[in-house]
């Protein structure tokens, strides 16, 4: 369930598995509405600036091994 709650900020889901070419969305809420999202790892999950919305969808790229990404 999104959070209306001016001091935290939630992405939802909060862990996730995701697949190489297959999208995943996940739903930011709390804080100002003013977001900003960004991969821990830009060649797995090229995702970086503002958002427009409260959803975002990655597509993560193909990968030989299991990574690990923060979003």
């Amino acid at each position: 369930m999104p959070v209306n709650d001016p001091t935290r900020i939630t992405i939802l889901p909060s862990t996730a598995i995701l697949y190489s070419g297959l999208a995943t969305t996940f739903t930011v809420s709390g804080g100002t509405g003013s977001y900003i999202v960004s991969s821990s790892n830009q060649s797995v999950v090229p995702m970086s600036g503002t958002l427009d919305r409260t959803t975002f969808t990655v597509v993560p790229a193909n990968v030989t091994v299991d990574s690990e990404v923060t979003i």
